[in-house]
């Protein structure tokens, strides 16, 4: 039996199990609701706003998930629970099929490491999840082409870039953005991705005034 802590100024633990209880209660709520469709009385103008609030609002709360799917793991509970990994455990205790358990730890992972800004983002509501799945797996796949004591790094550059993309762009750019581009060799490099050349050549044309 898990255990709830109690809310209380200054106690994060009581006000994130109690926002998850209303986060909750409001979703079953929805549901519950649209069971025979949307009430007739709505005007169809009104729709795809409603539509949308719904569509922000889900997106937010898997990123929810997928931030505490990394905190579950990090605590080392599942392993104490007889699960041999996170996936087994969002298979067991979620009802997720493999493909997903997959991708939900998968992005747990990255968010937690190399891709923290994209986290906060994402948090802020400043992207949606598909535009930071796009592009950190995007990125993790392109900087395999760069020697692995660079890869951190260029996956830094790359988010940064990538990120104003994404701020401002559809899912369809960010994708454009990073597995558009493929590789471009060089005579005195490792092959990189087109698009971090170019953006290298464009730094240095700025730095040089040109």
């Amino acid at each position: 039996m898990c255990s709830t802590p109690p809310s209380g100024p200054g106690n994060r633990g009581g006000l994130l199990a109690d926002l998850v209880a209303r986060f909750d209660a409001a979703a079953a709520a929805l549901a519950t609701e649209l069971e025979n469709g949307p009430p007739s009385d709505i005007p169809a103008a009104a729709l795809p706003e409603l539509s949308a609030a719904v569509h922000r609002s889900a997106d937010l709360g898997r990123t929810g998930a997928t931030e505490m799917t990394g905190a579950v793991h990090a605590s080392g509970v599942l392993a104490v629970g007889g699960y041999v990994s996170t996936t087994t455990g969002l298979k067991a205790e979620c009802k997720k099929c493999d493909a997903t358990s997959g991708a939900t730890w998968g992005r747990a992972r990255d968010l937690a490491g190399t891709f923290a800004v994209t986290a906060a983002a994402l948090l802020a509501g400043e992207i949606s999840s598909g535009h930071a799945w796009e592009f950190t797996h995007g990125i993790t796949l392109v900087v395999q082409a760069v020697p692995s004591e660079d890869r951190v790094a260029e996956s830094v550059h790359a988010e940064t870039i990538v990120l104003e993309v994404a701020k401002t762009g559809t899912v369809e750019d960010v994708t454009r953005a990073v597995a558009g581009r493929g590789s471009s060799p060089t005579p005195t490099t490792s092959p990189r991705p087109r698009w971090m050349l170019m953006t290298i050549s464009s730094s240095r044309a700025a730095r040089s005034g040109r």
